[in-house]
């Protein structure tokens, strides 16, 4: 994760720093931290997710990119992905910010790699409506997938030849993400 921008504030003080901020900024425990733009390998890998994903989900269910924001535990966070099954619900202190996400997406760059697989995995994992958590490496051709099952989170691990089936019907095959 980036460097804090600022000392701790409230969640609101941090919506007011990100409506006049000119870049994307996530909100963790009180810290502002200043998100860096991807790569473009990481952007690329992004693109062909969304493209993969987004054109085989069923209609009661919506993909967003990384514009949208997902309240998750006090934190405030800018997923590259977010599928929601059904009516978005949002947080009462942030009308911007969904609290129900089905699936969520990562793609891992060196500067948010540690962050995108601890503590955001946990937050991301005590949302009640997420099914799975999908981690995609690169330049690694590797996706690890946290899936919601009876008896909590499993974590699978996809190389390059599998195919993913995800809670929300979508097929995502791993070297169509790396094409």
């Amino acid at each position: 994760m980036a460097q804090p921008v600022l000392p701790t504030c409230s969640y609101q003080e941090y919506l007011e720093r990100l409506e006049a901020s000119e870049i994307r900024l996530e909100f963790v425990d009180g810290i502002v931290y200043a998100m860096a733009g991807g790569t473009p390998a990481h952007n690329r890998v992004v693109m062909r997710l969304t493209l993969h994903v987004g054109g085989q989900l069923p209609k009661r269910c919506e993909a967003y990119g990384s514009d949208q924001k997902i309240r998750a535990h006090n934190a405030g966070y800018f997923p590259d992905l977010s599928i929601v099954c059904g009516a978005p619900s949002t947080a009462p202190d942030d009308p911007n910010a969904f609290t129900n996400p089905s699936t969520l997406f990562e793609v891992l760059s060196p500067s948010t790699a540690g962050t995108d697989q601890t503590t955001k995995a946990e937050r991301y994992k005590a949302l009640a409506s997420l099914q799975e958590y999908v981690i995609v490496a690169q330049p690694e051709r590797r996706v690890v997938v946290h899936r919601r099952t009876p008896d909590g989170f499993q974590l699978e691990e996809y190389g390059p030849t599998d195919v993913i089936a995800l809670s929300c019907g979508v097929k995502l095959q791993v070297s169509e993400l790396y094409a």
